[in-house]
C-alpha cells in the first residue's frame, strides 16, 4: 500500500509539472514544482583550474572569409593567440619571453605560411598567399602547429576562401581581430572594406502598404537614419507561415532603407525552425545589398527549443548564403549555452534587462525567483547594472574556453522600452540608463548594440542612444583598431569592482614619436541623490588630458583626468602619454 501511495504521489507530481510552463529550464507559475537543482547537463561545463600554467594556442583567419581576387583589398592573414591561462590549453613549462615557430597548413598538409610569434600574446598576424588555393564555398580545414624547445602545440579551425558573391548582394565579414563587422558597397563598385560598429534598434514592422501603421513603420525607419543608427532590425508580426503579411510592402521598406543607407538585420524569429521557410526567405533576399546579417532564434534557450535547432538553421542559411553572418539572441544566464548559442551562430546577442527589476520576485507571475525557479524578466539577475557586465563577461569567457573567442563576437541588447508596466519591470528606463547600459557593454567587450524596441522606446532613450552611437563611431580607431588593448581601469575609490564605477581603456601606440593615446570610457551606475557627484581619478592609467569627449571630466593640476559623475551617468576622455 505504501508503494502504491508513493507511485501515486510521483505520478501526481509528473502530471502537475506537465501542466506548467518553463523558461530557461525553470518553472515559474504559482503552484508549479520547485526543483532543488537545474536540469542535468544544462549548465555550462567550465574547465577546472590548473595549478600548472597552460598555453592556449589558437589559430584562425583574421577575416571570417576571403574572396577570390580580393587579396589586395583584404590581405589574407592568420591570427594567432598564444595566451597563458590556468583553465584551457596544454601544460606550459617555458618562459613567456621565448619565441615560438608557427607552421600553418590547409587540407592535405599543404603549407600556406610560417612565422615566429611571442608566447603570452594575443593577435599576432601571419600573412599567407591564396595563390595555390581554389575558391570554393566549402571551407578548408586549417591546421596550425607551434614548436617551442621540443614542445609541440596543435590547433585546428577553418579557412573560407570563397568565389566572388554570386547572388548580387553585398558580402559582410566579421573582423576577428576586433569582432567588428566588415562591409563594402560591392553593388556600387567599391573595392574598399570598412570596419563598422553596428548600432541600431529592433523595430516592429506593422501594417500593410497604405495603412497608417505601415506609414508609422516607415517613419521610424527615417527616424533611425536621423538618429544616426546604421542598422534597423524589423520584427515581423507573429505569423508562423507568412513572415511578412505584405511582401511587396516589405520589399519597399527594404528599398527605403537602402536609399537611406540603413542596413537591415533580417529577423526569422517565427519561422527559423521551418527549414523550408528559411530556405525561401534567404533565397529571396540574399541578392539584397543592404542585408547586414541573418537572425534566427529569438531567445531559443528561454523557449527551450530543440537543442540542435539553432545549429540546423545555421547550416541551412550558411549553405544558401555563406556571405553574411548568422546571429541569434540568448536570454538565459546559463542554460545550454553551447548548444543554443555557440553551435548556432557566428555572432551572439545577450539581453539582460535588470532596470527597475526585483530579481527575487516575479511581478508578472507573483512568485518568488531563485536560481532554480521563477521568471523575473532577467534570468538569474539581481536587478543591478552588474547583471549586464557579468552577462557579457561570462558570454565572452565561455566562448574563449570553447575556442571561439575570435569567431563569436557578443552584442548587447539594452533595455530601452516602455512596456506600460504590464510585464516584469516597475518603470521605464531613463535616457541616462540607456547610455550607461551601452557604455558598460562596450567597456566589457561587446561589439554591437541592438536595443529593444524603438516602437516602445521614448524620445529621451532614443536621443541618448543617438549621442552614444556618435561617440562610438568617432572613437572606432580605439574600439576597433586597438581592440586587443582593451583593459579594465580602476578608480582611486575603495572597493574596486563593486563600487558602481565601471571604467575601461583602449590604447594606441604611435611609434613615429614614441607616444601613446588612451581612450577611457567610464560610468557611474550608482543611484545616488540627484545633485550629488562621485569624484575620482584613475588608478592604473597614466596620461594627461588630450580631449574631453563627453561627461563631467576636468583636468587636474597635474594634467590628469578628474571624473565627477552624477548618478547613472557616463563620461569619456582621451589621454596622451
Amino acid at each position: 500500500m505504501f508503494c502504491v501511495l508513493l507511485l501515486a504521489a510521483a505520478l501526481s507530481t509528473v502530471v502537475r509539472a506537465a501542466t506548467f510552463g518553463q523558461w530557461c529550464g525553470k518553472y515559474y507559475q504559482v503552484g508549479a514544482p520547485m526543483p532543488a537543482s537545474r536540469p542535468e547537463g544544462s549548465l555550462f561545463p567550465y574547465p577546472s583550474y590548473s595549478d600548472t600554467p597552460l598555453l592556449d594556442f589558437r589559430c584562425v583567419t583574421a577575416s571570417s572569409l576571403y574572396l577570390q581576387g580580393d587579396d589586395a583589398n583584404d590581405p589574407p592573414m592568420i591570427l594567432i593567440d598564444a595566451n597563458i591561462t590556468h583553465d584551457v590549453g596544454q601544460p606550459w613549462y617555458g618562459d613567456e619571453s621565448w619565441n615560438r615557430t608557427v607552421e600553418v597548413w590547409v587540407d592535405n598538409w599543404q603549407p600556406i605560411t610560417t612565422g615566429s610569434i611571442e608566447v603570452g600574446t594575443l593577435g599576432s598576424l601571419l600573412n599567407f598567399s591564396t595563390a595555390n588555393l581554389t575558391a570554393s564555398t566549402q571551407a578548408y580545414n586549417l591546421t596550425c602547429k607551434a614548436s617551442i624547445n621540443g614542445q609541440e602545440f596543435w590547433t585546428n579551425s577553418t579557412l573560407r576562401y570563397f568565389p566572388p558573391n554570386p547572388h548580387g548582394g553585398r558580402t559582410v565579414k566579421i573582423d576577428r581581430r576586433s569582432g567588428s563587422l566588415v562591409v563594402r558597397n560591392e553593388t556600387g563598385g567599391s573595392d574598399t572594406w570598412e570596419r563598422i560598429i553596428p548600432f541600431g534598434f529592433y523595430d516592429n514592422y506593422q501594417g500593410s502598404s497604405g495603412t497608417q501603421m505601415y506609414n508609422d513603420t516607415l517613419k521610424r525607419l527615417y527616424d533611425a537614419k536621423q538618429y544616426g543608427f546604421n542598422f534597423i532590425h524589423p520584427v515581423a508580426p507573429n505569423s508562423n507561415s507568412t513572415p511578412w503579411p505584405d511582401w511587396e510592402g516589405f520589399l519597399h521598406y527594404l528599398d527605403v532603407a537602402e536609399q537611406l543607407g540603413v542596413w537591415i538585420m533580417y529577423d526569422m524569429r517565427y519561422t527559423w525552425t521551418n527549414t523550408s521557410s528559411v530556405t525561401e526567405q534567404v533565397m529571396a533576399l540574399r541578392n539584397r545589398s543592404n542585408i547586414l546579417l541573418w537572425y534566427t532564434g529569438d531567445e531559443p534557450d528561454g523557449a527551450m527549443d530543440p537543442l540542435n535547432s539553432t545549429g540546423i538553421a545555421y547550416d541551412v542559411i550558411n549553405t544558401l548564403d555563406g556571405y553574411r553572418p548568422v546571429s541569434l539572441v540568448l536570454n538565459c544566464e546559463n542554460y545550454y549555452f553551447i548548444q543554443y548559442g555557440l553551435d548556432g551562430s557566428d555572432l551572439l546577442l545577450v539581453d539582460p534587462y535588470p532596470i527597475a527589476l526585483n530579481g527575487a520576485w516575479s511581478k508578472r507571475y507573483n512568485t518568488p525567483v531563485n536560481v532554480n525557479f521563477g521568471d523575473s524578466g532577467c534570468d538569474n539577475c539581481n536587478g543591478t547594472f552588474y547583471d549586464i557586465t557579468e552577462r557579457i563577461d561570462s558570454s565572452i569567457d565561455r566562448a574563449r574556453t570553447q575556442g571561439k573567442y575570435r569567431t563569436t563576437p557578443v552584442w548587447m541588447v539594452p533595455q530601452a522600452f516602455d512596456d506600460g508596466q504590464q510585464e516584469f519591470w516597475y518603470r521605464v528606463p531613463t535616457g541616462d540608463e540607456e547610455a550607461v547600459q551601452t557604455v558598460i557593454a562596450f567597456n566589457h567587450g561587446a561589439m554591437g548594440h541592438c536595443a529593444w524596441n524603438s516602437e516602445y522606446s521614448t524620445p529621451e532613450i532614443l536621443s541618448n542612444a543617438s549621442f552614444i552611437a556618435g561617440q562610438l563611431y568617432a572613437q572606432s580607431r580605439f574600439i576597433i583598431d586597438a581592440h586587443d588593448s582593451r583593459q579594465t581601469v580602476y578608480s582611486n575609490l575603495s572597493y574596486p569592482g563593486i563600487n558602481g564605477i565601471d571604467l575601461a581603456s583602449w590604447t594606441i601606440y604611435h611609434p613615429e614619436n614614441n607616444t601613446h593615446e588612451t581612450l577611457v570610457m567610464g560610468s557611474n551606475f550608482n543611484y545616488i541623490a540627484s545633485g550629488t557627484f562621485t569624484t575620482f581619478s584613475l588608478a592604473n592609467v597614466t596620461g594627461t588630458v588630450k580631449e574631453i569627449l563627453f561627461g563631467n571630466i576636468t583636468q587636474a593640476e597635474d594634467g590628469s583626468a578628474l571624473f565627477s559623475l552624477p548618478r547613472t551617468s557616463v563620461a569619456g576622455v582621451i589621454l596622451q602619454h
